[in-house]
């Protein structure tokens, strides 16, 4: 009796543990997002179009107003619904009223909602080929006559 209610209990523990490993993350199916930016890889303003590569993986582009620009974003943990997921990137930016550019490596999160809303926000050091670009935008810019300053971008959009 003493090794049958030994037995009873590993059962019970192994159905509950191995119940727990079926538990599902609701990752993001719709690979496809389209989102209104400002600053990013928009330039100054406009849309982007995101394409998840993978659960940890996506390539962007954006056109706007005033510029564009593209870029690559990781996210460490997979994308998944109705949960703040954190990245990483390397993004491009044009901004063709002002003739200049900028690398930046933006950190941020983005919240995918369950009806397919998705919202973001990032910030990132950029590097600026063009001195000139500093006098230009001080906001942007560390320290005066730096190449070395700051972007961020902030979005709203779909996924589908």
């Amino acid at each position: 009796m003493k090794y049958l209610k030994k037995a009873f209990y590993i059962f019970i523990f192994l159905l509950v543990f191995q119940s727990y490993g079926q538990v599902e993350k609701e990752f993001v199916e719709r690979k496809n997002s389209v989102s209104i930016n400002v600053f990013g890889t928009s330039g100054i303003a406009g849309a982007t179009y995101e394409r998840l590569l993978f659960n940890h993986m996506g390539l962007e582009v954006g056109f706007g107003a005033f510029g564009f620009g593209g870029g690559i974003t990781y996210y460490p943990l997979a994308v998944q619904k109705n949960k703040i997921n954190p990245y990483i990137g390397v993004k491009y930016n044009q901004i063709i009223v002002m003739i200049s550019e900028a690398v930046y490596a933006p950190i941020g999160i983005t919240y995918t909602s369950k009806w397919n809303i998705n919202f973001g926000a990032d910030i990132g050091f950029a590097y600026y080929p063009d001195k000139e670009f500093g006098g230009n935008i001080p906001m942007f810019i560390i320290k005066e006559d730096s190449q070395i300053g700051y972007l961020w971008n902030v979005k709203i959009g779909y996924r589908f």
